[in-house]
C-alpha cells in the first residue's frame, strides 16, 4: 500500500535501512560507475556530525531503494517502482537506479513512462549508444527538437561508437543535427554541423564508398540535402559553404535552371546584385519555375539594391506574359499592381487565380480570396463580396479557416447589415453563401443570427451536415458562444443529426450545458456519452470534472478516485493524460480540504509517472515550501519547473517564495518582482495594462517587508486585496490586518 505522502518519522526511516540495506545494494554502490551512488547509510548514521541537506536527501532515497527491493522480491513490481523512482527524485545524482526503473516498467508494459526515464538515462550518459539514437528518433518524431540535437550530441560523444563501422550513422546523425538546428532557429550550429558533413564527403570524394552509402541511404538522390545545407550556410552567412553545397546538386538537364535561383541567393548575399540579377535571369529563361515565390521576392530585392524598384513590375509583366499559366506568378504581379494602387488589374489576377476552381483550396487560393474579401470590404463592394464569400465557401477546407478568412468584413460598419439584406433579397442563395454569412456573422459576434443562416445551409445538404453540424458546434465551443452551441448540440439530437457522433455530440453537450450553469443537463448527458463508450478515460473524466467545475467537490473527489481505479492499469497515452490530470484535480481538493499530505501523494504520483511534469514539480515544491519542509528539496523541483517554464509567473512565485523561506531575500523580491511582471503581460489586453494575481502581490509584500522596504510592501498588499477580497476573504482580512499594523507603525517611528 503506498503511503498517502505521510512523511515517516526519521527513526522508522532508519529502521527500515538498517534492516534492508544488504549486499545487493552494496554491490551496486561498490560498481557504481557514474561518480555518485548511494552512500552506506549504516555510515551516515554513525557520523557524529549533524547530516546536511544532501546527506539527508540519500538517507531518504536508500531507504526508498531498500523497501523497493523488498517489494520487488515479492513480487509486487508497481510497489518496487514506483519506490525506485521516488528514490531517484531523492538523490537525482544516483543514476544508477535509472538503469533499474527503465526494465522494469517495460515489463508492466508502461512503454511511455519507460522511455521517459530511459531519456533521462541516456542524458546522463547511462545508455549505450544504440538506445540513445533509437531514443533521439523517438523524440524528434514527438517534435521535442532541442531534446533530439542533445542526444544525438551524446551519441556523437559515447565511447562505445565504433568509429570506422558508425562512419555513415554519424554523417546521417550530422545531417539531422544540421535540420533540426535549424528548424529550431540556431542556424549558427546547423551550419556548424552541415559544414561538418560536408567536409567529411569532399574529403571522400564522390567515387568513395561512404558517399555511394550515403545516396543509397538518402533514395539515390542529394538535392534536397544540398538544397538544406546551402540553404542552412546562407541563413548563418557562411557564405563559401553555401556556394560549396549549391555546386554539389545534380540536377537533369531540364532543371539546370534552378542553379541559377541559388546562385542569384549566394550572390545577393554577397553583396553582389548585378551578379545575382545575371542569374535570376538565368533561372527565369530555363522555364517555368519550381521555388514558389521566393524567386519573385529575391527579385524585387535584387532590383532594390540596383535601384531599379520601378523595373520589378515591368519584368514580372514580362515573365507573365511569357508563362500566363503560373499561378505565382500571377500572385506576385498582383501584389505589385496593388501597391501600384492599380486595384482592379490586382483583383482580376486574384480572381484568376481563385477561379482555377480546385476541388480543395491551396495555399495560394487562399491567400488570393483573402486579399479580395480585404479589398471588397475596404471598397464596400457588397456585390463582389458577396460572390468571393460563396467561392471561398465552395472552396475553403474547413470551417475555421472560413470564420478566419471572413474576420476583416465586419470592421468595416455596416457592411454586415448590408450582406445580410442583400442575402433576403437574393433569390436562390445557396448553401454555400448561407454557410459563408453564418461564419461571418460568427465573427461579428452575432452567434444567433449565425446559428439562423447555418441551419438553412444544412437544411439544403444531402451530405455532409452531420459533420458540418459537429464542426459549427465546437467553432461555437471554441469561441466561448456555450448557449449557442448548446443549441446546435440540443438540435442535432432532436433531429436525429447524429448517425455514428450521437456519443461525441452527447459529450460536447455536457461541456457547453455546464459552461452555462446547467449542471444537472450536463450530468445526464455526460452520462448517456458515457453510457455509449464506457471504455473511454475521456469520457469518463467527463463527469468528475462537471462536479469539480460546480463545486460539488466531495462527489468530484469519489467520480476522480473512481477513474483512476477503473482505468489506472491501461497505459495507452490518452488515457494516462486523463489521469495525470485527474490526479492534478485530486491534489487540488485534496489541500483546499486540508488534508496536505494526501495533495502531496497524488503531486508525487504524478511525478512518479511523469518525472518532468513541470506542473507537478512546482506544486509539490510549493507545498513543501510553505510548510517550511524539505526546502532543499523543494527549491530544486521549483527550479526544474521554471527552468522548463521561465514565463510562468506561478513558477517564479514559488521560487521567490522559496527563496524567502530560505532566506535568500534579496533574490527573492527579484524573483517576485518578476513573477507580476510575468503576471500582468499574461493578463494585459488592448484596454488593460494588467492586474497581477493577488497571492503572488501578498508574496512581495512580505519579501518587500523582509528587505526593509515597508512603503513598497504596503503597495503590493493593497494592489491585492481588491482580487483577494472576491476570492478568499480571510486572506484579504489579514493581509488589512498587515497594512494597518505596518503603515501605523511607519506614522510613529
Amino acid at each position: 500500500m503506498v503511503l498517502r505522502g505521510l512523511p515517516l518519522p526519521l527513526a522508522a526511516l532508519c529502521i527500515i535501512t538498517l534492516s534492508l540495506v544488504g549486499p545487493p545494494l552494496a554491490a551496486q554502490t561498490a560498481h557504481d560507475h557514474s561518480g555518485t551512488s548511494f552512500q552506506d547509510p549504516l555510515q551516515l548514521l554513525a557520523r557524529k556530525t549533524a547530516r546536511t541537506g544532501p546527506q539527508q536527501d540519500r538517507l531518504r532515497a536508500a531507504a526508498l531503494y531498500a523497501t523497493g527491493r523488498t517489494l520487488f522480491q515479492r513480487g509486487d513490481i508497481a510497489a518496487a517502482l514506483r519506490h525506485y523512482q521516488r528514490a531517484w527524485r531523492w538523490d537525482p545524482a544516483a543514476v544508477s537506479l535509472l538503469a533499474e526503473i527503465v526494465p522494469l516498467a517495460f515489463s508492466l508494459e508502461r512503454s511511455s513512462e519507460a522511455v521517459r526515464y530511459a531519456l533521462l538515462s541516456a542524458e546522463h550518459g547511462h545508455s549505450d549508444s544504440l538506445l540513445i539514437r533509437r531514443l533521439a528518433l523517438y523524440v524528434t518524431e514527438q517534435g521535442d527538437w532541442p531534446r533530439a540535437v542533445r542526444l544525438y550530441r551524446t551519441w556523437l560523444a559515447h565511447p562505445d561508437r565504433q568509429l570506422g563501422k558508425d562512419k555513415l550513422d554519424m554523417l546521417l546523425v550530422q545531417l539531422e543535427i544540421g535540420r533540426l538546428e535549424f528548424v529550431i532557429g540556431n542556424s549558427a550550429k546547423a551550419s556548424q554541423a552541415l559544414g561538418e558533413f560536408q567536409r567529411i564527403l569532399k574529403q571522400a570524394g564522390p567515387a568513395a564508398v561512404i558517399s555511394q552509402q550515403l545516396r543509397r541511404a538518402l533514395g539515390d538522390n542529394l538535392t534536397a540535402t544540398w538544397e538544406l545545407c546551402g540553404i542552412v550556410h546562407l541563413d548563418a552567412k557562411s557564405y563559401d559553404l553555401a556556394t560549396e553545397a549549391f555546386a554539389e546538386i545534380d540536377l537533369p538537364s531540364s532543371e539546370k535552371g534552378r542553379l541559377g535561383f541559388h546562385r542569384a541567393q549566394v550572390a545577393l548575399a554577397r553583396n553582389e546584385p548585378m551578379a545575382a540579377w545575371h542569374h535570376l535571369r538565368d533561372y527565369f529563361k530555363a522555364g517555368s519555375p519550381t521555388e514558389g515565390r521566393e524567386p519573385y521576392e529575391l527579385l524585387g530585392e535584387v532590383l532594390a539594391r540596383l535601384n531599379h524598384d520601378e523595373a520589378l513590375i515591368l519584368e514580372l509583366a514580362r515573365l507573365h506574359a511569357a508563362n500566363t499559366n503560373n499561378p505565382v506568378l500571377e500572385l506576385a504581379l498582383a501584389y505589385q499592381r496593388e501597391n501600384q494602387q492599380r486595384t482592379d488589374e490586382a483583383v482580376a489576377l486574384y480572381q484568376s487565380i481563385v477561379n482555377r476552381k480546385q476541388e480543395t483550396a491551396d495555399g495560394l487560393t487562399i491567400i488570393a480570396l483573402d486579399k479580395l474579401i480585404r479589398i471588397d470590404s475596404q471598397r464596400r463592394k457588397v456585390e463582389n463580396l458577396f460572390e468571393t464569400l460563396q467561392q471561398a465557401a465552395e472552396q475553403l477546407p474547413d470551417l475555421a479557416t472560413l470564420v478566419e478568412l471572413v474576420a476583416p468584413v465586419p470592421k468595416q460598419p455596416g457592411l454586415v447589415d448590408r450582406l445580410v439584406d442583400l442575402s433576403g433579397q437574393t433569390n436562390n442563395v445557396t448553401s454555400e453563401h448561407q454557410l459563408a454569412m453564418a461564419c461571418l456573422l460568427l465573427s461579428a459576434g452575432r452567434s444567433d443570427e449565425a446559428t439562423r443562416f447555418f441551419r438553412g445551409a444544412i437544411s439544403r445538404l444531402d451530405d455532409g451536415a452531420q459533420e458540418l453540424t459537429l464542426s459549427w458546434g465546437l467553432e461555437l465551443l471554441m469561441r466561448q458562444q456555450y448557449v449557442a452551441a448548446a443549441e446546435v448540440f440540443r438540435d442535432a439530437i432532436a433531429t436525429g443529426l447524429l448517425g455514428n457522433e450521437k456519443p461525441t455530440v452527447y459529450y460536447y453537450l455536457s461541456l457547453a450545458a455546464e459552461m452555462t450553469g446547467a449542471t444537472d443537463e450536463a450530468l445526464k448527458v455526460a452520462r448517456k456519452a458515457l453510457a455509449m463508450r464506457p471504455d473511454s478515460a475521456e469520457f469518463s473524466a467527463r463527469v468528475p470534472w462537471i462536479l469539480y467545475h460546480a463545486q460539488r467537490n466531495d462527489e468530484a473527489m469519489v467520480e476522480y478516485e473512481k477513474l483512476i481505479g477503473q482505468f489506472d492499469d491501461r497505459h495507452d497515452v490518452a488515457t494516462r493524460e486523463e489521469l495525470r490530470d485527474a490526479r492534478f484535480v485530486l491534489s487540488n481538493l485534496a489541500v483546499l480540504q486540508g488534508r496536505v499530505a494526501e495533495g502531496e501523494e497524488w503531486l508525487q504520483q504524478i511525478l512518479d509517472e511523469f518525472p518532468e511534469d513541470a506542473g507537478a514539480m512546482n506544486d509539490l515544491g510549493y507545498l513543501w515550501v510553505d510548510q517550511a519542509m524539505h526546502l532543499r528539496h523543494a527549491r530544486r523541483l521549483i527550479e526544474s519547473a521554471v527552468a522548463a517554464e521561465p514565463e510562468n509567473p506561478a513558477y517564479r512565485d514559488s521560487w521567490g517564495w522559496a527563496l524567502l523561506r530560505s532566506g535568500e531575500v534579496e533574490m527573492a523580491v527579484t524573483q517576485l518582482r518578476k513573477a507580476v511582471e510575468l503576471d500582468r503581460e499574461t493578463t494585459r489586453t488592448k484596454d488593460d495594462v494588467g492586474k497581477a494575481d493577488g497571492i503572488i502581490l501578498e508574496h512581495l509584500g512580505d519579501a518587500l517587508l523582509k528587505a526593509k522596504n515597508v512603503t513598497e510592501a504596503i503597495q503590493a498588499w493593497t494592489l491585492a486585496l481588491p482580487q483577494l477580497e472576491e476570492t478568499d476573504p480571510d486572506k484579504a482580512a489579514a493581509i488589512r490586518q498587515k497594512i494597518e499594523r505596518h503603515s501605523n507603525r511607519q506614522k510613529n517611528e
